[in-house]
């Protein structure tokens, strides 16, 4: 099994007194908006990328990520949005490996 590097992802929690939680959003290529997938990661302040769902895990992508805070009856804080370089995909491994007497 290939060595993938994950990321960690983190922000400043939101001032708010109630909020319940945070929702993080992922698209490739744009920005995302409050219809694009979501992972609900709970009242954090970091992930990782593979704890996240809506990551899409394919090589050599642009992924724009939003994070919004949410309360109780799930009202959203407006998004605040990343662009970042991901890459999910491993390089081939070696072949035809040998051992030889010297």
């Amino acid at each position: 099994m290939a060595k993938i590097i994950r990321k960690k992802i983190s922000w400043t929690p939101s001032t708010s007194p109630d909020v319940e939680g945070y929702f993080v959003y992922a698209e490739i290529g744009k920005d995302p908006d409050y219809n694009s997938p979501k992972t609900d990661v709970g009242n954090v302040t970091q992930v990782y990328t593979d704890e996240v769902s809506t990551i899409p895990q394919t090589e050599d992508v642009i992924v724009h990520i939003g994070i919004t805070a949410y309360d109780e009856m799930r009202n959203e804080s407006t998004m605040v949005v990343i662009a970042a370089p991901f890459d999910f995909v491993a390089p081939d491994a070696p072949t035809d490996v040998k051992v030889e007497d010297a």
